[in-house]
């Protein structure tokens, strides 16, 4: 005999005793029950005393599987007990729940588990699920309630694996309802239950006004005296286990099991423990085992050690890499950054230097800033700039590096120690989080800490050679001298001086670099000048006199006029009058250029574009305007400017201008010489769109070249340049099909963007066949996104039929995608339609049984789960409310009845989140379905899927939900429909039990959170 099966030997001798003297008993009361002769209540009645026994017996045999499981997983519990349940409550069950078979009653074996917490009892509904299997489950509810009875009722059935034994044949076809609940709360129902639920008529009659103080009594006991008792208990049970689990993560045995991991895999779960109790408790790891020198040994190793796949039941997926321990150890040093400031700072520039990780890099470089910036905790300790004038001290060593990455961290630190103002974040109570304007007193050493500062600052400018690293620098430098918009007032006669000084020594350093610096350099300085002259507080002689200074420096005016949006430097200016000034510039250089002063422009065009690599292209519009221009008024100075490779970047516009000049032939001799030796083609292929016009045979020509070499980029432009250029010509539409078809085979969907909002000039002339030719183009495309809609919006209009199978084409095409990457990036059907929906909407009645045949589509094991996914998910966007049409189709398949029917459950209603319009569907199913064996199981489908509620606000978001969900039956249940009544009654139960639940758990994580924060 197992171990089982002598705790069941037990069970049984101590309830059969009871058990005899209980049949003797009940075969007398029987008689006495009011129960119709020949009702079929009188029949199940005989029926359960009959099979009394067997009900016995089976919840005797659940009850010891019960407890073996608890005491397996050393579950904290009082007693496990089992019963069947009486004779006459049964007999009046079987009247209230108007029964027709002993199968409508889940309780008449029942097994009682009485843990002590609640948080072992949700532990204990898995083992539940994992003992005897999930598809054995045959209920699940949470019984919870704020004042009254609390517990979990699961109600379970043997599976075939158990009822293979030859003892437990007899026990096919019932099930056993298991209770759980904790000794307070069973003390209380226990109690309740005999002076409330089942009181003597005469005593409610005697005085109703007393029995009601007992009533609400018992529940003001359970929600101040029960419920809180239960969160103390946990509250304490769970500080106790944090301890002993820091205890266990502390332990010099588990510390050298971290750095003695043989796989990545193993390593991470230790760490991501590790990083938790970190967080928890802080550093207390044994002296012998110091924590920085054991992440730093980790990381060592960790990159030394090849990724494993992790095997599971359903494949291989992918192990963890280095770049995740990183991370976490990264995360870990950033939890204790300011215990270890030296240490964290030598990793993570080590990192810095020697990685290429960008997520590695970038976290290292978080690390520091955090680390650097200020913290409210601390500037209100002794500490106070402490930890700044200990990175200030690491990073003046650091100085000389010349790895950019690592200067630009430099950077960046020095950036947030100059911080004047900062918004302090504290948690205030358990239920809001102040932001709180801090700015720093001027001290002493807070002085020689900025100037410290200023002074490793301009030492990294003088050793810097890119540009943008310059520029960089001279940002720090104007963020240093701000108040930051935090809310603090600027009243500080201290602060205040203290930043005149630091200014002072700011513009000194400015006005060592105006005479040499370079433009974009130059560009940083007066944008900072000006952004200080308009302050009237700020303003002074000396801005005004480096002002002044660059105002006349000639080849920085020039960049001025040419570089820059249109109302850079001329803040006095508003948009038309400062473009209209630099319209003027422009015009007057123009007249200015000529064979004797091009070598001068040459000089001053080569300053302009010397940087042109590391800024935004977008501000150099005015210079590529000049340059239009220039070749469009002086095609010959265009011509010899053609050949200067500082203007390569801009060799469009030169072309363009003399295209538009009277010397267009030279540009398309030019432009046919580049097509021949495949020189300057990306300027070929887009002139066509610049100038607004066609040569045919030139146009060709780069067609030719383009498939020839395979230029997607190229191939794309010449669509925009059709795009642009169609008027109806018959030859421009085929070549654009024929490149449409080129780009299909290079894989290339990118056109769309180019031409979508030009779709009236050539889509309006594309027939069914010419579409395809887009279409198969189309299907290639990762997500149908606004501007292929707009492409796609008349073949839709059009032809509703082919659109859909279109769309089909793709569903398919995502099945043949190996999971993975382009699987998981792959859209069949757009996430959002904008442009599509009206349209689609219009010829609802053509498109919405052909996407209901999706439904029918692939077979069970394979893919139909993906064909009725993308069709519920197509008509949830496209009919987001109700439409008669769609309704029209959807209660024809329910009608139908079988699995079609329920197929809309599944698949439609459990989309839609509970909307109203889903009411007439729902009434159909149960019209259709309420007679059917597995009727329960579809009520309890539709339950779930008509309390969706979407997004909430707040820890109460959905109590308000369901509470709403419930007003909202009131109309409803004035149906004369019995059947559909009922279903309103039964769901209004079911909401009570979600709005009770998520009281509960509202309010028990509001009582953790005040603990936490000791309000």
């Amino acid at each position: 005999m197992n171990k089982v099966e002598s705790v069941g030997g037990i069970y049984n001798k101590v309830h059969f005793s009871c058990h005899l003297i209980k049949v003797v008993k009940w075969s007398k009361e029987l008689t006495k029950m009011k129960v119709s002769k020949g009702s079929v209540y009188e029949k199940l009645t005989r029926e359960y005393q009959e099979k009394y026994d067997l009900y016995f017996d089976f919840c005797s045999n659940i009850a010891p599987i019960l407890e073996q499981v608890i005491k397996d997983r050393s579950y904290r519990y009082q007693i496990v007990t089992c019963r069947a349940k009486k004779l006459a409550s049964a007999s009046m069950r079987f009247q209230n729940k108007d029964c027709k078979q002993l199968s409508d009653l889940k309780d008449l074996a029942g097994c009682r588990v009485i843990f002590y917490l609640e948080s072992d009892i949700n532990k204990f509904i898995k083992d539940i699920y994992d003992t005897f299997g999930r598809d054995n489950i045959v209920e699940h509810e949470n019984k919870i309630s704020i004042d009254g009875y609390n517990a979990v009722h699961i109600v379970i059935k043997l599976g075939a694996d158990r009822l293979i034994h030859p003892e437990n044949k007899r026990y096919e076809g019932l099930v056993c309802e298991i209770q759980l609940t904790t000794v307070l709360h069973h003390a209380w129902s226990e109690m309740e239950h005999d002076i409330v639920y089942k009181p003597s008529k005469e005593l409610s009659e005697f005085d109703a006004k007393a029995f009601e103080a007992i009533r609400e009594g018992f529940k003001k006991t359970m929600t101040e005296h029960i419920q809180p008792a239960m969160r103390d208990f946990e509250h304490l049970v769970q500080e106790n286990e944090k301890l002993k689990g820091g205890k266990g993560v502390f332990n010099s045995s588990f510390l050298k099991q971290i750095e003695g991991a043989t796989s990545l895999n193993e390593l991470e779960d230790n760490l991501k423990l590790l990083e938790q109790y970190v967080k928890e408790f802080g550093d207390k790891t044994p002296k012998e085992l110091p924590l920085i020198t054991l992440l730093k040994k980790v990381l060592v190793k960790a990159k030394k050690v090849k990724s494993k796949p992790v095997k599971t039941v359903l494949g291989n997926f992918k192990g963890t890499k280095y770049q995740d321990i990183a991370l976490i150890i990264l995360s870990i040093l950033d939890t204790m950054r300011y215990w270890y400031i030296e240490d964290i700072c030598e990793i993570c520039f080590d990192i810095l230097k020697n990685e290429k990780n960008e997520q590695i890099l970038k976290k290292a470089g978080s690390v520091l800033d955090h680390l650097s910036k200020y913290d409210v905790r601390i500037l209100r300790s002794q500490s106070s700039y402490q930890p700044q004038e200990q990175i200030v001290k690491i990073l003046s060593k650091k100085s000389e590096e010349k790895n950019t990455v690592t200067k630009n961290t430099i950077v960046s630190m020095l950036k947030e120690i100059l911080v004047l103002s900062f918004s302090g974040i504290e948690a205030s109570s358990y239920n809001s989080v102040t932001f709180k304007p801090t700015s720093l007193n001027a001290t002493p050493r807070l002085k020689k800490l900025r100037k410290q500062c200023f002074d490793m600052l301009k030492k990294l400018y003088v050793s810097s050679k890119d540009v943008q690293e310059k520029r960089n620098i001279i940002k720090t430098f104007e963020h240093a001298l701000r108040w930051d918009d935090h809310g603090v007032m600027k009243n500080s006669d201290e602060l205040n001086k203290m930043i005149e000084n630091d200014s002072k020594s700011v513009f000194t350093f400015y006005n060592s670099l105006i005479e040499t610096e370079e433009n974009e350099i130059l560009y940083e300085i007066e944008t900072h000048l000006m952004f200080l002259q308009r302050d009237p507080e700020r303003k002074s002689p000396r801005i005004s006199r480096l002002l002044s200074v660059l105002s006349k420096n000639n080849d920085y005016q020039i960049f001025k006029v040419f570089v820059g949006y249109d109302t850079h430097f001329y803040s006095d200016l508003d948009f038309d009058k400062a473009k209209l000034y630099r319209d003027g510039k422009i015009k007057d250089f123009i007249l200015d250029i000529s064979e004797t002063t091009l070598k001068k422009w040459k000089r001053a065009l080569r300053q302009v574009t010397k940087n042109y690599k590391y800024s935004d292209q977008g501000m150099y519009n005015y210079l590529n305007f000049f340059l239009f221009e220039v070749a469009k008024q002086k095609p010959e100075i265009a011509l010899d400017l053609i050949g200067e490779a500082y203007l390569k970047p801009f060799l469009i516009h030169l072309v363009a201008g003399i295209w538009k000049s009277k010397k267009k032939a030279s540009a398309k001799v030019l432009l046919s010489e580049w097509c021949r030796t495949y020189k300057n083609f990306n300027v070929c292929s887009s002139i066509f769109d610049y100038v607004e016009e066609f040569d045919k045979d030139l146009f060709k020509k780069i067609v030719t070249k383009s498939i020839e070499r395979k230029n997607a980029w190229a191939l794309n432009m010449l669509i925009s340049s059709i795009g642009r250029n169609y008027t109806g010509q018959p030859w421009l539409k085929t070549i654009f099909l024929k490149i449409i078809s080129e780009l299909s085979t290079l894989g290339n969907t990118s056109w769309t963007q180019y031409i979508w909002y030009r779709k009236d000039s050539i889509m309006k002339d594309l027939n069914k066949s010419d579409f395809k030719i887009l279409l198969k183009n189309l299907i290639l495309q990762e997500s149908i996104n606004y501007d292929t809609e707009e492409i796609l919006e008349p073949f839709a209009t059009k032809y509703p039929k082919d659109f859909i199978r279109f769309l089909l084409e793709r569903v398919q095409r995502r099945m043949k995608l190996k999971t993975g990457d382009k699987f998981s990036r792959y859209d069949a059907i757009p996430h959002n339609f904008n442009k599509l929906k009206e349209s689609l909407q219009k010829n609802a009645w053509v498109i919405i049984p052909a996407v209901l045949q999706w439904y029918s589509m692939g077979t069970e094991k394979h893919n139909q789960w993906l064909y009725r996914w993308e069709a519920s998910h197509f008509l949830k966007e496209v009919f987001p409310t109700s439409n008669p049409e769609l309704e029209k189709e959807l209660i024809k398949l329910i009608k139908h009845g079988g699995k079609d029917g329920l197929m809309v459950v599944d698949e439609f209603i459990s989309r839609f989140e509970g909307q109203d319009f889903l009411w007439k569907l729902v009434e159909e199913v149960i019209n259709t379905y309420k007679s059917v064996t597995k009727y329960d199981e579809t009520k309890r489908k539709l339950f779930g899927y008509l309390s969706q509620t979407g997004v909430v606000v707040g820890e109460y978001g959905f109590v308000e939900a369901f509470k709403s969900k419930k007003n909202a039956l009131v109309p409803l249940k004035t149906t004369t429909n019995a059947g559909y009544l009922l279903f309103l009654n039964d769901y209004e139960t079911y909401l009570d039990s979600q709005i009770a639940s998520y009281q509960k758990m509202a309010d028990d994580e509001i009582d953790k959170r005040k603990r936490e924060y000791g309000s």
